[in-house]
C-alpha cells in the first residue's frame, strides 16, 4: 500500500510538471487558470519563458509538498505521530522551517514574488496573448 501512495504521488506531480510547464511556456503563457483571470507569466524582461524554467518553476514550487510526503511516509513507516515525525529529527525541523519560509516568503518582498519566482526570474503580469489556444502560434 505504501509503494502504491508513492506512485500514485508520483504520477499526480508528473501531471502538474507537465500541465504547469506547457501551458506556462505555450503561447498563452498561462495555465488555464490563470488565463481565465487574466494573467501571464513572463521573464523579468517580459519574454516568453522556456519549458526548462517553468520545469525548474513546478519543481521548486512543490517543494513543501514534497516535504508534506515524506513527513507522512514516515509517519506511516515508523509508525509516529505528525509531532513526533516532524521532530523525529532535528533536519525534518529544518525542513519543517524551511518549508514555512518558501510558502510565505513573499509577505516580505516588494512585488510579493515566491522564492521560487525570484529564483527562475519570472514574474506574473497583467494581460493576455491572442493565441486562441495553447498551440497556436502568435
Amino acid at each position: 500500500a505504501f509503494h502504491q501512495m508513492l506512485i500514485f504521488y508520483f504520477i499526480i506531480i508528473a501531471i502538474g510538471l507537465f500541465y504547469h510547464s506547457y501551458l506556462n511556456t505555450s503561447s498563452w503563457q498561462a495555465t488555464i487558470g490563470k488565463r481565465v483571470m487574466n494573467i501571464k507569466v513572463v521573464k523579468e524582461d517580459h519574454l516568453k519563458i522556456g519549458f526548462g524554467t517553468g520545469i525548474m518553476h513546478y519543481i521548486l514550487s512543490i517543494l513543501p509538498i514534497i516535504y508534506i510526503i515524506y513527513i507522512f511516509a514516515l509517519m506511516i513507516n515508523a509508525n509516529l505521530t505528525l509531532f513526533h515525525a516532524i521532530a523525529y529529527s532535528p533536519f525534518n525541523i529544518f525542513l519543517g522551517f524551511a518549508s514555512i519560509l518558501w510558502i510565505q516568503i513573499h509577505s516580505f518582498t516588494k512585488r510579493k514574488t515566491t522564492v521560487y519566482d525570484l529564483i527562475c526570474k519570472v514574474v506574473f503580469i497583467h494581460g493576455k496573448t491572442s493565441a486562441k489556444m495553447p498551440w497556436n502560434k502568435i
